[in-house]
């Protein structure tokens, strides 16, 4: 299944595969940048088939000239690179980070805990999955039995059946 998403990512530049539970960032703009890079390679090596012995034995019906190769993969690198530079122009400024960041998805999910002060955001690392956030697990756990007695008690507005049931036994 990861394999197929990454595929599928790395041949239409999906953006949802920029998030730190897939490919991440980086690895997001390194494909975005040689995927094209491989669409000419491979436009080469057709070209040089179609000229081989290989390629004339096959008495192809179809066979797209030089020029018309190169047209193709440039119209359509084109047509991407248009596509991306409307999309960042049109975006909330605060995610161009998300394009090159290198947060791995274990750093994202301990981050719910980590980067808020808040009980309602910091909860929701237990939404994640447990062996994303194993690394801080021991400090949320002695959070999390000092601050129940006082939610149970206060009756947050957020602190719902739904958050409780998150938290594991």
């Amino acid at each position: 299944m990861r394999v197929a998403f990454k595929s599928i990512v790395d041949f239409t530049a999906l953006l949802h595969g920029r998030h730190p539970y897939e490919l991440g960032g980086s690895y997001w703009v390194f494909t975005l940048l040689s995927t094209p890079v491989i669409c000419f390679i491979f436009g080469s090596r057709y070209l040089e088939y179609v000229e081989s012995d290989a390629g004339k034995a096959q008495d192809l019906e179809m066979v797209l000239d030089e020029v018309q190769v190169y047209r193709l993969i440039g119209g359509l690198v084109f047509i991407q690179a248009t596509a991306l530079f409307v999309f960042l122009q049109t975006i909330n400024k605060e995610y161009i980070y998300t394009f090159y960041s290198t947060r791995t998805g274990n750093e994202n999910a301990m981050g719910f805990f980590t980067k808020h002060d808040d009980a309602e955001r910091k909860i929701d690392v237990f939404g994640e999955s447990r062996w994303k956030w194993k690394d801080i697990e021991r400090g949320v756990v002695e959070w999390v039995n000092l601050q129940i007695p006082e939610w149970n008690e206060s009756q947050p507005e957020w602190w719902d059946a739904r958050r409780n049931a998150l938290i594991p036994d």
